[in-house]
């Protein structure tokens, strides 16, 4: 920037300097013409005015030279940095994974429990519990330790079932949420505590409960939502299904009732009905029939324009055979 200013500095200097030079040359022809020494005839000599404008218009070309020179120039030089810039974002994700990656091997060289597992053996629809079995693989342990597992404010002993590998069964109700979870060892008057992944609600494990992704796009036309796409229905225990059905919904009313068993079994696609009567949301209720006559259903909101808040638009559901509510758990819904 600096050898810019000097070279425009030397150009109006330049500039100066001729204008100058033509200004006093003119001049002093002038001043032979009047004392008749030469004769204003065809002169050679230009007018200052007009050296004036052609220097002021070299300097202007000079000027735009330079810009774009000197634009070029920057714009090479923000290239190379936003180039650097990515480069070092780049490195420093890279960094970041590896950190990430070392503190995950730091962790579990430390850890106690190398692995666990959860089953779920039996269920007793009629008494509504579950017999559950916790597997645990320990990295050292001696003979004499005792090892027991923590669930909430329940503590189980393990039994060792071979080197290194401790299980224990326990009976739990389907309405249980498991929200903490810690394998305790006691051994040589010391006792250690690790927390271990939580089971959550167990009765994820044996009831196929529902879970929707969605591929759906969405408009207004003249006040009406119009939707259109297609949506997967999972779930953990497809070989328990008895059948499946969808209900598509709008303004907290039902619009059309569509078998998805098929579907539902082979974890394929389902294609959104075509012309839905929409008025602002489209909701779903997936229900899943079990074969001994429990059901899980789950709804939710899968598009809308409305800006509201709703309570109880979304929920999931587990009902018996005579339709009564086991459990329930309902989502508020603040729509933006």
């Amino acid at each position: 920037m600096s050898m810019l200013l000097t070279y425009l500095l030397l150009m109006f200097i330049v500039a100066g300097i001729v204008i100058l030079v033509s200004v006093l040359a003119y001049n002093r022809r002038l001043d032979r013409i009047v004392r008749g020494e030469e004769r204003d005839t065809h002169s050679r000599l230009p007018e200052p005015t007009a050296t004036v404008g052609a220097t002021y218009r070299v300097v202007l070309m000079a000027i735009c030279v330079i810009a774009v020179v000197l634009m070029s120039t920057m714009y090479g030089m923000l290239r190379t940095m936003q180039d650097k810039l990515s480069m070092l974002q780049n490195a420093q994700q890279k960094l970041n994974s590896e950190i990430w990656y070392l503190q995950g091997l730091v962790e579990n060289e430390n850890r106690l429990v190398l692995d666990t597992y959860l089953e779920v053996p039996s269920v007793d629809y009629e008494k509504l519990t579950a017999r559950v079995r916790y597997r645990i693989t320990l990295r050292e342990y001696s003979e004499d330790g005792v090892v027991s597992l923590q669930i909430n404010d329940r503590e189980i002993p393990m039994e060792p079932e071979s080197p290194g590998e401790f299980v224990c069964d326990f009976e739990t109700d389907f309405s249980d949420n498991t929200e903490t979870a810690r394998v305790i060892l006691r051994e040589n008057g010391r006792t250690s505590i690790e927390e271990v992944e939580s089971p959550g609600n167990l009765f994820e494990k044996f009831l196929p409960m529902p879970t929707c992704s969605c591929f759906l796009t969405s408009d207004m036309y003249f006040g009406k939502l119009k939707a259109q796409g297609y949506y997967l229905v999972e779930t953990q225990k497809a070989e328990e299904v008895a059948s499946a059905t969808v209900t598509y919904m709008t303004g907290g009313s039902d619009i059309k009732t569509v078998d998805i068993t098929k579907q539902v079994k082979e974890q394929s696609e389902i294609a959104l009905e075509k012309d839905l009567p929409l008025d602002k949301d489209l909701t779903l209720r997936i229900e899943i029939q079990m074969q001994n006559g429990f059901r899980t259903v789950k709804q939710f909101m899968a598009c809308y324009a409305a800006v509201t808040d709703a309570v109880g638009v979304e929920y999931e559901r587990i009902l018996d055979a005579e339709g009564n509510i086991l459990w329930e758990n309902q989502y508020y819904v603040e729509m933006r």
